[in-house]
């Protein structure tokens, strides 16, 4: 199943992804994401990702950070990743400027989007 992603307010994207996730459905991810800020004209923008539900076949590290690095990404907040997303996601920090968060609830992650943004 291909990742969905949405605005949801100026400058906060969500991202529900469930099924796995693989390297075409991260390149897809990429492409959608880039459209709908490219549509909707934000120049600085944060991503609530909901990683609970995907499952891993596969995994590429750099198809990974291709999908996130972008210099007007401020930042993204993970909600409740499993333990094998989390592993990859400290991963992935060594290899991106992109700052990623881990946080509990959405309304925690909304907060910090906010607060982010705010900056």
């Amino acid at each position: 199943m291909l990742p969905h992603v949405e605005r949801h307010e100026p400058g906060v994207y969500l991202l529900l992804w469930e099924g796995v996730i693989g390297r075409d459905q991260l390149l897809k991810f990429a492409q959608m994401r880039r459209a709908l800020i490219d549509q909707y004209g934000d120049t600085q923008y944060v991503l609530i990702a909901d990683l609970e539900q995907p499952t891993m076949r596969e995994y590429d590290i750099r198809i990974t950070r291709h999908a996130i690095e972008d210099p007007n990404l401020l930042a993204v907040f993970v909600l409740n990743p499993s333990l094998v997303i989390q592993t990859l996601i400290n991963m992935l920090r060594q290899l991106t400027q992109t700052r990623i968060e881990v946080c509990s609830t959405y309304d925690e992650a909304l907060k910090r989007a906010h607060d982010v943004l705010a900056r």
